[in-house]
C-alpha cells in the first residue's frame, strides 16, 4: 500500500503530489531548492554533510503532514484550490500511524547529537505544524500570504539552525527564491495580475539586483543562492544551452 511507503520515506509525499505529473524538473527543482544550498554551506563552513541529510529528512518527516493536510482541505477552497485525486481514496490514519513514530524516534536520535543546537532547530519545525494548520484553514486569501511566506522561511530557518545557530544570516541568499516563490502563489490565488511568462521574464533582473546587495554583504550569499536562481530559470537556461547547440551543429 502508497500509505505504507510513504509514511516511511520523508518527502516522499512532496513528489507524489505531483503524479501524474511527475518529471526531471519536479526532481531537479526540489534537488536545487532543499539540498544543493545547505550542502554549499556545509562546505562554506566546513560541517559535516550528515546533517545536511538530517535536516531534510526530518524537516519533511513533519512538512509531508502540512501537505496532506492541506490537500484534504482544497476541495473547500473556492479559488486557486490544486484538487490531487491521488488522495482521494487516501489511508490517512495509517499513514499516521507509522509516521508519527518516525518522527518522534528522529527527533529524539537528533537531540543525542547536539542539544543546543537541535533544541533551536527541532523548535523552529514544531513551529512549522501549527502555521501549516493555520494557514490551510485560513479563508482570507491575503492573510494567507503570510503564512505562506512564513512557511517558506521556517523551512530554511530550521535547516540552517541545525548546522549551525550563526548561520541565519544564510537566510539572506534566499530572499530572491521567497519573493520569487511568492510572486508564483499570489498568481495562482488570483491576488495579482501577472502571468507565470511575466514572472519568468522579470526573474533575471530580481537576482541580479539581489546578487549586487549581496557583494557588499557576503560574496559566498550568490553561490548560496545560485540554485534558487538554477531552479527559477532552468527552462530559460535550457533553451538557451538548446539553441546554441542546434548554432553550432548547423555551422558544422
Amino acid at each position: 500500500m502508497k500509505e505504507i511507503f510513504l509514511g516511511l520515506v520523508p518527502g516522499s509525499v512532496f513528489l507524489y503530489r505531483y503524479t501524474p505529473k511527475f518529471s526531471l524538473g519536479t526532481v531537479s527543482g526540489l534537488f536545487l531548492m532543499e539540498i544543493m544550498p545547505f550542502l554549499i554551506i556545509s562546505f562554506i563552513e566546513s560541517i559535516s554533510l550528515i546533517y545536511v541529510l538530517i535536516g531534510f529528512l526530518l524537516l519533511y518527516s513533519v512538512y509531508d503532514l502540512g501537505y496532506l493536510d492541506n490537500d484534504s482541505k482544497a476541495g473547500q477552497e473556492k479559488i486557486g484550490a490544486t484538487i490531487r485525486n491521488q488522495f482521494s481514496k487516501f489511508n490517512y490514519k495509517l499513514f499516521f500511524l507509522i509516521r508519527i513514530p518516525l518522527i518522534a524516534y528522529a527527533f529524539i536520535y537528533v537531540t543525542t547529537m547536539n542539544v543546543a543546537i537541535s533544541g533551536l532547530s527541532l523548535g523552529t519545525i514544531l513551529a512549522i505544524i501549527p502555521v501549516f494548520i493555520l494557514h490551510n484553514r485560513l479563508e482570507n486569501r491575503m492573510l494567507r500570504i503570510s503564512t505562506f511566506i512564513a512557511l517558506n522561511n521556517l523551512k530554511i530557518i530550521a535547516r540552517l539552525l541545525l548546522l549551525s545557530p550563526l548561520l541565519g544570516y544564510y537566510l539572506l541568499s534566499a530572499i530572491p527564491h521567497l519573493f520569487i516563490k511568492s510572486l508564483h502563489y499570489m498568481n495562482t490565488k488570483g491576488l495579482i495580475a501577472i502571468d507565470d511568462a511575466c514572472i519568468k521574464a522579470i526573474t533575471l533582473p530580481i537576482y541580479i539586483g539581489f546578487f549586487c546587495g549581496f557583494i557588499f554583504i557576503d560574496p559566498w550569499l550568490i553561490v548560496v543562492s545560485t540554485p534558487y536562481f538554477i531552479n527559477h530559470t532552468k527552462s530559460i537556461l535550457f533553451g538557451i544551452i538548446l539553441n546554441k547547440s542546434k548554432f553550432f551543429i548547423e555551422k558544422d
